[in-house]
């Protein structure tokens, strides 16, 4: 998740470079291939530390768990809906007997 971190907040750019300390608490972890909680964790803990530097807070606290089910639950697809679980090929097919 340190490799996250660093990317995203290098793409921010150091305009309001956060000085304090990133918590990271819980576990939970999205069914994927890919480190999509570590990507979630990461994301949620550099727009924290944005906001944090804005306000000059100390400290950034995120619950993974919670930010896993945030990203489970609130992207969606624009301008299209997912397919079905049954679609053409995965479905019922007619057979002779």
């Amino acid at each position: 998740m340190t490799n996250f971190l660093t990317a995203l907040n290098d793409a921010l750019g150091p305009d309001l470079a956060f000085q304090g300390a990133i918590e990271m608490d819980g576990t939970g972890a999205l069914p994927s291939l890919w480190a999509v909680s570590d990507l979630a964790a990461a994301s949620i803990a550099v727009a924290g530390a944005e906001m944090a530097a804005l306000t000059h807070a100390s400290r950034v606290r995120v619950d993974r768990r919670l930010a896993s089910f945030w990203f489970d639950m609130t992207l969606r697809p624009q301008g299209w809906t997912l397919p079905g679980v049954w679609d053409e090929v995965a479905g019922d097919y007619p057979t002779a007997d």
